[in-house]
């Protein structure tokens, strides 16, 4: 049986030789650009040297507060309908005002919020 430690370490020794390689940059005669991390033995490569890789701390998940082990979480909402406009109906280009309704199963928690978005940017506050 192959023992967690070691494992570990091979997999992380190995990680690092691969951020370690060398990028070399081919242009073919039809001059199309190549990456690749093998050059070539028939044709001249240019070595490129690339930045430092950016490396994010590792964020730990907060601990759970024992008040909150004794609710019961949260299933997610069944049914998230949109009733108002309705499908299909006209929207007038220089009406300002348009009401939208949303019906929620189970009800909006408490602290939970929803945000419309109109042409892909949020619209209002949540």
């Amino acid at each position: 049986m192959i023992k967690p430690l070691p494992l570990t370490i091979l997999l992380f020794a190995s990680c690092a030789c691969l951020a370690e390689s060398e990028v070399y940059k081919i242009v073919d005669e039809a001059g199309r650009v190549i990456y690749t991390d093998t050059p070539p033995a028939e044709k001249s490569a240019d070595q490129l040297e690339l930045p430092p890789i950016n490396q994010l701390p590792v964020s730990r998940p907060a601990e759970l507060k024992s008040y909150l082990l004794d609710k019961p979480l949260f299933a997610g909402y069944s049914v998230v309908d949109l009733v108002a406009p309705l499908d299909d109906s006209l929207i007038h280009f220089d009406q300002q005002n348009i009401i939208v309704q949303l019906a929620l199963t189970p009800e909006l928690q408490a602290g939970h919020f929803v945000q419309f978005y109109l042409d892909g940017t949020a619209y209002g506050r949540p």
